[in-house]
């Protein structure tokens, strides 16, 4: 869904369709691609970093306010074509059962802040280039995202003409 509705706002602001092959696996979408099976992939950054560093993936196009840092030559949609559009973001979060005592939502808070703080984990997030945005949010934030999230894809599902469920 990420995907379709990214691509449906670039085709919207470009003026053309495309069709688009949703596949699970990212070996898959990679080999596609590199084989000649299909035209283009839409993937982060830092997934496909080592296969453009070995000239079998070019990217063409950054879904982002500004260039990134590791591929300062890829137009982005914001700087370079003027899309005026904050991207969808994959993200993830940590979750626990409703009514766990206050001094244990605190202390796993506690300790998932320092696991992500430290050097190890800050050694991965950029060595996979996640760094792009500061990913640690906190809970009040992570609901937020949530729940803006949530009405982003309502909004751009009924664009689409998607069904959108009662109370979106």
């Amino acid at each position: 869904p990420m995907e379709l509705i990214s691509m449906a706002v670039v085709e919207n602001h470009f003026g053309f369709k495309s069709r688009q092959v949703l596949t699970g696996k990212s070996a898959e979408r990679f080999g596609a691609v590199i084989g000649g099976q299909l035209d283009v992939l839409m993937e982060q950054p830092g997934d496909v970093s080592t296969y453009v560093e070995g000239g079998n993936l070019k990217p063409i196009l950054a879904l982002w306010p500004t260039r990134f840092e590791n591929f300062p030559d890829t137009k982005a949609t914001g700087q370079d074509y003027g899309l005026d559009w904050e991207p969808l973001l994959r993200f993830r979060g940590m979750f626990i059962k409703k009514g766990t005592p206050p001094e244990i939502v605190d202390h796993l808070a506690k300790v998932f802040a320092e696991a992500y703080q430290s050097e190890e984990h800050q050694a991965f997030i950029k060595r996979k280039s996640l760094d792009i945005v500061d990913s640690f949010r906190n809970r009040e934030d992570t609901t937020m995202i949530l729940e803006d999230s949530l009405g982003i894809y309502a909004e751009a599902s009924r664009d689409l003409g998607l069904p959108v469920r009662e109370g979106l």
